[in-house]
C-alpha cells in the first residue's frame, strides 16, 4: 500500500526528524512509504536540516498558519488537512507522525486500514468517541474530503468543539481545540475508527522495563508529550539522545548456559538519587534485565523477602545479569542479598548517592507537589498517604518537615553502613554527579562484570532526576 507520512514540525525539533523518519522507514514492511516534513513558516528549519532531509529523500513543505503546537483550532486543522491532501502524491493512505515519536512498526499501524478498511487507525482515548496520539492514519479520500470541507474555514466553535476543549485540557484551561478532536469528529461521520495501536512512552530516567519485550510489543514509542494538551517532554537535543539510546539498546545476547547462575545486581538509594536512571542504563546492556522497583512498594522491615529475591533470578531466564533498583529499601536489599548469597548467586550491591542539600531540597519539592508526607503516621489534612509510604520509616516526634527528611537521610546512611559491614567487597557507590561520566560508568560496569564489547552508553548526557526540581 502506498503511504505518505507527514511530520509537522518547527525549528526547535530539528534534531528529532532524522530519527523519526529512519525508524518509520525501517518498520514499513511491504508498504511503499514517502515522507514529507511540514515546517512551520513562522519557525522554519535550519538550512542544514532541510538539506539533510532532501538528501535523505524527504520533501520539505512550509505551513503559514501560526502553529502553537496542535492547539490553534479550526484554522490550523484546516491548513493541516489541505497540506496533506495537496502533497500526498498518489498515496492511498496518509499517516501523521509527531516528530518526538518512533514508529517501530509502520506495517502494524497501517494494518487496520489494510485488513478492515477502517477510515482512521490509531491513537488513544474514549473508544468509539475520539482519538489522541502521536501517530494516526487516514484513507486518502478521507483527507481529501475533509480538506475540501474545511477549505478557507472560519467556523465558530460549536457545542461539540467546546466539549473537546474541556476534555483535551481536563477542564483546566480554555485553550483552543486539539486537532485530534476535529479529526475524530469528522472521521466518525465517515466510518469507524480503530483503537488497536500498541503505543508506549519511554522515559529515559524512569524506565526499567524489559527493552526486548517493549520493542517487540510496541508499534509506536513516544518520547515527548504524554497528554493531548500537555507539553511535558524534554528539550529536543535531550529527546534526540534518548531516541538514539532506545534504538541502540541491545538486549539480545548469548543466553546463559543451563546451570550457570546470573550475576544479581541490587541497587538501592534514598530516592531522588538516580536509581531509575541507573536501572535504565544497566538495563540497556547486552544480556541484562535490570528493572526499577519491580517489587515496590512493600512493608518496611518485611521479615521474609525470599519471594522477591527468587523472582529476580527466575523471571527472565537466560539473562546473564538480572536485578532491580529501588528507592528506600536498604533493609530489603540486605535480606535479598543474604538469601541469594546462601544459594551461590554472585551479588553486586550498587548504592546511589547525592549531595545531602540537593537531596533534601528535591524531597521537599516532591512532597509539596504531591501533597504527601510519608514520614509521619498521620498525614496533614488533604495530604493522603500514597502506596509507597508503607516502605518508609516514620519520624512523628520531629515537628518540622525538613528535619524529618534529614532524619530519614540519616536513617539511610546508617543502614548503608550496616550493609557495607555485612557484605564487604560486594558494595559500590555511585553519585548522581557521576552518572553521566563515561569513566565512572565504565568502572561500575567493569566491577559488575559486564563485558566491554557491546556496551551501550548512548544514554550518557541526558539529565538525571529531571523532575521535580531542584
Amino acid at each position: 500500500m502506498k503511504t505518505t507520512c507527514f511530520i509537522f514540525t518547527h525549528a526547535p525539533e530539528a534534531p528529532l526528524l532524522s530519527r523519526c523518519v529512519a525508524a518509520a522507514r525501517a518498520g514499513k514492511g511491504d508498504h511503499e512509504a514517502a515522507f514529507v516534513v511540514v515546517e512551520d513558516g513562522n519557525a522554519p528549519l535550519p538550512d542544514i536540516t532541510r538539506g539533510e532531509l532532501a538528501a535523505d529523500g524527504v520533501r520539505v513543505v512550509r505551513s503559514t498558519e501560526p502553529r502553537l503546537g496542535n492547539l490553534r483550532g479550526v484554522r490550523w486543522f484546516a491548513e493541516q488537512m489541505e497540506i496533506m491532501s495537496d502533497h500526498a502524491g498518489d498515496a492511498e493512505v496518509v499517516l501523521k507522525i509527531d516528530p518526538d515519536t518512533l514508529v517501530l512498526s509502520l506495517s502494524n499501524v497501517l494494518r487496520p486500514l489494510v485488513e478492515d478498511g477502517a477510515l482512521l487507525g490509531t491513537g488513544f482515548g474514549e473508544p468509539g468517541s475520539h482519538v489522541f496520539g502521536p501517530c494516526y492514519a487516514f484513507r486518502r479520500w478521507v483527507v481529501d474530503f475533509v480538506a475540501s470541507k474545511y477549505a478557507g474555514s472560519q467556523q465558530p466553535e460549536t457545542a461539540a468543539l467546546s466539549r473537546a476543549i474541556a476534555v483535551s485540557n481536563r477542564q483546566r484551561a480554555p485553550l483552543a481545540v486539539c486537532e485530534d478532536f476535529l479529526i475524530s469528529q469528522e472521521t466518525l461521520e465517515l466510518g469507524p475508527m480503530d483503537f488497536g495501536q500498541k503505543r508506549a512512552r519511554w522515559l529515559h530516567d524512569k524506565d526499567g522495563r524489559d527493552l526486548a519485550a517493549l520493542k517487540d510489543g510496541a508499534d509506536v514509542v513516544l518520547f515527548g508529550n504524554p497528554k493531548p494538551a500537555g507539553h511535558f517532554g524534554g528539550t529536543s537535543p535531550v529527546m534526540a539522545r534518548e531516541m538514539d539510546a532506545f534504538l541502540a539498546a541491545d538486549t539480545v545476547a548469548e543466553p546463559l548456559p543451563d546451570g550457570e547462575k546470573p550475576v544479581v545486581v541490587i541497587g538501592v538509594g534514598p530516592g531522588r538519587s538516580g536509581t531509575a536512571f541507573m536501572a535504565t542504563l544497566l538495563n540497556m546492556q547486552p544480556g541484562a534485565w535490570i528493572s526499577h522497583e519491580s517489587y515496590s512498594p512493600v512493608l518496611l522491615n518485611l521479615p521474609d523477602v525470599s519471594m522477591f529475591a527468587g523472582l529476580l533470578v527466575t523471571k527472565r531466564p537466560g539473562r546473564r545479569f538480572v536485578g532491580d533498583f529501588s528507592a528506600c529499601h536498604v533493609w530489603m536489599a540486605a535480606g535479598m542479598a543474604r538469601w541469594l548469597v546462601a544459594r551461590g548467586y554472585p551479588v553486586k550491591l550498587v548504592l546511589t548517592d547525592r549531595d545531602t542539600d540537593e537531596l533534601a531540597a528535591s524531597w521537599l519539592t516532591q512532597m509539596d507537589l504531591q501533597r504527601h508526607d510519608p514520614f509521619v503516621t498521620d498525614p496533614p489534612e488533604g495530604w493522603p498517604h500514597r502506596g509507597w509510604s508503607k516502605a518508609l520509616p516514620k519520624f512523628d516526634s520531629i515537628p518540622e518537615r525538613e528535619d524529618r527528611v534529614l532524619a530519614y537521610l540519616a536513617w539511610c546512611r546508617d543502614h548503608v553502613a550496616a550493609l557495607e559491614a555485612e557484605f564487604p567487597g560486594m558494595v559500590r557507590h555511585i553519585d548522581t554527579a557521576d552518572m553521566n561520566d563515561p569513566a565512572e560508568i565504565n568502572g561500575l560496569l567493569d566491577w559488575i562484570g559486564m563485558p566491554a564489547a557491546g556496551r551501550r552508553l548512548e544514554l550518557l548526557g541526558t539529565p538525571v532526576n529531571t523532575s521535580p526540581t531542584p
